[in-house]
């Protein structure tokens, strides 16, 4: 158990590495990507938190992303313009959703192998 407890720093490095190499694929991930890549875009624009996308459509516009809450689409947003590639964006906050979650659950439990629970997809 001392092994595992000196050993957890490398599953935020497992992770972030594994979400890199292999994006989410398939149409949500598709729609995420390009909703990380607008919301770098309109930032760009001088909007926050954007009401409205106007690259979407093919140029008409889209209220579509209003939908999701904007702490999330500011973290996939975030990392887009960090890494400049949405599906890896998409990948990257994904692996920081579980490390979050298990942390969260590790703090609550005090124990090792609850962390490893959550941590595990």
């Amino acid at each position: 158990m001392k092994r595992l407890r000196s050993a957890g720093w490398l599953l935020p490095v497992i992770f972030a590495s594994v979400f890199w190499w292999f994006p989410p694929r398939g149409d949500d991930a598709y729609y995420h990507s390009v909703s990380a890549v607008e919301q770098v875009r309109a930032w760009q624009e001088g909007a926050v938190f954007p009401g409205y996308h106007r690259g979407w459509n093919g140029g008409t516009g889209s209220f579509a992303p209003t939908v999701y809450a904007p702490i999330p689409m500011a973290i996939q947003g975030g990392l887009a313009w960090l890494v400049e590639d949405g599906q890896r964006a998409v990948g990257l906050s994904l692996a920081m959703a579980l490390l979050a979650a298990a942390a969260g659950l590790y703090l609550a439990t005090a124990r090792v192998g609850a962390f490893l629970l959550v941590a595990t997809p």
